[in-house]
């Protein structure tokens, strides 16, 4: 929703209350580092 992004406001090349849409790839995943006790 556009309430959690730039809202009315928007922002330079963003049109306000516009829909942001992100296309991301995974390239990695490893273990978490354990924690420290």
């Amino acid at each position: 929703p556009s309430d959690l992004a730039y809202g009315e406001r928007g922002n330079h090349g963003i049109k306000p209350n516009s829909a942001l849409i992100f296309d991301v790839e995974l390239v990695r995943v490893g273990k978490a580092a354990e924690e420290e006790k």
